[in-house]
């Protein structure tokens, strides 16, 4: 595909047409993506997580001396004040980084502090007939994914049917050793908000947008995912294929035609940025509300003053059937500072500046 190819999908694109009842991510799609969709921001240079760390270090007056490779100590005017290890500061205790290695783990501490989070339970391996019994109640539709924190590797989200849950139960099963258990959820609807927590304050926040067409009445699938693809990473560059086993589980087909202006969401593309996936800043656009979930989250968990806090909510002005889904201290800075739309954001700043504030010297 030329860059023409790609200009001129750009400037034809059609109007998005919503249906009766669209849910919040083609509302956000709608309202926040598709007016500025020429807008998406190209960075000629993406610093990664552990530099942004040491460079902000640098700007607060920290020095560091090097233990190993990752593994660094911050000074301030010659005393100790935290390290930075594997990209993860000192403001995470041992223990909370402990905990955030398992999501059933976390939800626990969620759950004890009254965060609301989704209904979930952690199931052994050999406890198949519970899980079906436990999916029952939630209503045949529920999440299955590891429980212990591994991104998406091992996750089916949306089971209906039986059969669906024995192939996600397998795949769980399959992604991680025998004495990691399996956590099944309730499934929850809404937008991925993905905030990054300093002390008291949410200094960063970004909506993560799955990977979307939008139909033209005329192309596939195929040709739109195509199209898409070749906007995000260049003309000329060599294009990720489809999944077409996921594709299949999502009840669509390469050669799909979406109506002119339907949304269609597609599952993740390995080997696209972000698996195909958008980042949209919302930082100047959170509720009180729902910063105080986000804070709240963090706090949950003992030991822990910087983290990414992963919620779905269903509106940014409103905490009102907001969860919070899972905690992060090892969240990428980096993403907040490369969004795909809107402002970029430093928490690597506010990360030092904390340590500096807790520093005997000051």
């Amino acid at each position: 595909m030329t860059a023409e190819e790609v200009q001129g999908a750009e400037q034809h694109r059609p109007q998005v047409k919503l249906g009766e009842r669209p849910g919040a991510v083609e509302r956000f799609i709608a309202e926040r993506i598709e007016p500025r969709y020429a807008e998406l921001r190209e960075w000629p240079q993406v610093y990664a997580h552990t530099y942004l760390l040491f460079r902000a270090a640098r700007r607060n007056k920290l020095h560091m001396k090097k233990i190993t490779h990752a593994h660094r100590i911050l000074f301030y005017s010659g005393v100790a004040v935290g390290s930075v290890d594997e990209g993860v500061t000192s403001l995470v205790s041992h223990q909370a980084h402990r905990v955030c290695r398992s999501t059933g783990m976390v939800r626990r501490y969620l759950k004890a502090a009254e965060v609301p989070t989704p209904q979930s339970r952690v199931l052994q391996h050999n406890q198949y007939s519970t899980a079906v019994r436990y999916w029952e109640t939630l209503g045949r539709r529920a999440t299955v994914k590891p429980s212990r924190a591994s991104g998406a590797q091992g996750t089916t989200v949306g089971v209906r049917f039986e059969g669906d849950l024995r192939t996600a139960w397998k795949k769980a099963v399959d992604s991680v050793d025998p004495q990691h258990p399996i956590l099944m959820e309730a499934t929850h609807n809404g937008l991925e908000l993905r905030t990054y927590v300093v002390g008291e304050t949410v200094v960063g926040a970004l909506v993560r947008v799955p990977f979307y067409v939008l139909g033209d009445g005329e192309s596939t699938l195929d040709e739109l995912a195509q199209t898409e693809l070749a906007r995000r990473l260049g003309p000329t560059a060599e294009l990720p294929d489809l999944d077409d086993e996921a594709l299949t589980e999502a009840g669509l087909t390469r050669s799909y035609v979406p109506a002119s202006g339907s949304i269609c969401e597609l599952p993740p593309v390995p080997g696209a940025p972000r698996d195909g996936s958008l980042s949209v800043d919302v930082t100047d656009e959170l509720s009180e509300e729902v910063k105080q979930l986000a804070i709240d989250g963090m706090w949950a968990l003992p030991g822990l003053e910087a983290t990414g806090v992963d919620l779905v909510v269903s509106a940014l002005d409103s905490a009102e059937g907001a969860l919070v889904v899972d905690i992060d201290p090892a969240a990428s800075v980096a993403d907040f500072r490369h969004p795909d739309y809107g402002k970029y954001r430093q928490p690597q700043l506010a990360i030092m500046e904390q340590i500096v504030r807790r520093s005997p010297a000051q």
